[in-house]
């Protein structure tokens, strides 16, 4: 009987692609949140910079009173546009991360069926040992398995 190598090194193989292709799928989707997240950080500090210049720049306390207010609404106003940018683009960004997963699971279950179809199957009545004794046989490994050093804890007094 001879063994079959070829299937279970191709089956590793697919699931190692697997692995590499979500890290960087992950890995992508990670930049494009991180991406965002500093630009809405970058236009949060101008926005507070652009507010304080004002300040800083008001000569009267009536003005000065009224900055609060007309900061509120002009965060408000502008912030409607850049939530549905956001929203935006958290959609594309997941439906992106999405895609590319279902690629990755699609193409690791065709690399998986076209390893199982290739595989050789055991002779009827083989028994698991044989089966064993040949796997290791075809790798370049003795037949027999090296026998257990004896438990030296069990020792009679």
């Amino acid at each position: 009987m001879s063994a079959d190598t070829k299937t279970p090194l191709a089956l590793y193989k697919a699931n190692l692609e697997l692995v590499m292709r979500l890290g960087a799928l992950l890995q992508e989707n990670r930049r494009n949140w991180t991406r965002l997240g500093l630009s809405h950080a970058d236009e949060a500090l101008t926005r507070t910079l652009s507010q304080t210049e004002r300040l800083l720049t008001s000569n009267d306390w009536t003005s000065l009173a009224a900055l609060p207010g007309d900061a509120f609404w002009k965060s408000l106003q502008a912030e409607a546009s850049q939530t549905q940018g956001t929203v935006g683009a958290a959609v594309a960004n997941q439906s992106s991360f999405m895609t590319g997963m279902q690629e990755a699971f699609a193409a690791w279950q065709q690399q998986c069926a076209d390893a199982m179809q290739g595989a050789a199957k055991l002779p009827t009545g083989a028994s698991f040992e044989e089966f064993v004794k040949a796997f290791r046989t075809a790798g370049g490994q003795p037949a027999e398995a090296p026998q257990p050093a004896p438990n030296k804890t069990s020792r009679k007094r």
